[in-house]
C-alpha cells in the first residue's frame, strides 16, 4: 500500500469511528468500542502515510499522487 493510499484509509476510517461514536451513546458500549477500534485503525494508517510521505522526499509521480489525494483541490479547499 502506498502513502496516498495509506492516507486515503486513514481518512475512510475516521470517518467510520466518527459515524460510530454519533451513533452511539453511554449505554451502548458496543458503538464506543467499534468507535474506538476504527479510530485506532485509522491512526495506524495516519503514521504509516506520514512515515512515507516524510521518508520518500521525492519529486514527481508520488508528489502528484499525493497532491491528488491530499492537496486543496482533493480536501475541497482550492
Amino acid at each position: 500500500m502506498t502513502g496516498p493510499e495509506h492516507y486515503r484509509e486513514a481518512e475512510k476510517w475516521l470517518a467510520t469511528a466518527q459515524n460510530w461514536f454519533e451513533m452511539g451513546n453511554e449505554y451502548d458500549p458496543a458503538s464506543a468500542a467499534v468507535a474506538s477500534a476504527a479510530a485506532a485503525i485509522a491512526q495506524g494508517h495516519a503514521i504509516l502515510a506520514d512515515a512515507a510521505a516524510n521518508a520518500l522526499q521525492i519529486r514527481g509521480a508520488d508528489t502528484v499522487a499525493w497532491e491528488a489525494t491530499a492537496g486543496p483541490r482533493a480536501r475541497g479547499d482550492g
